[in-house]
């Protein structure tokens, strides 16, 4: 027997929330009030809140905070 439906496609980035407004995805760190980003960055080693993203940009970045927000504050 065969499974009728494929799993979903999870993305493969993950977005660390460092700080309010502040996302790391892979090297970038993205300070989202400041809107700047700056690249070279290891992985934190105890990030607090990890959220799945499909692309690294400025945007994606966004739509992470965007998301724990919606999470914590509804």
């Amino acid at each position: 027997m065969t499974i009728p439906w494929l799993p979903p496609e999870l993305p493969c980035m993950k977005a660390h929330i460092l700080g309010p407004g502040i996302v790391q995805i892979e090297d970038t760190v993205y300070n989202l009030p400041a809107r700047t980003e700056e690249k070279g960055h290891p992985p934190p080693k105890n990030p607090e809140f990890v959220l799945p993203v499909k692309e690294n940009s400025l945007e994606a970045a966004r739509r992470a905070m965007e998301a724990l927000y919606r999470i914590v504050f509804d």
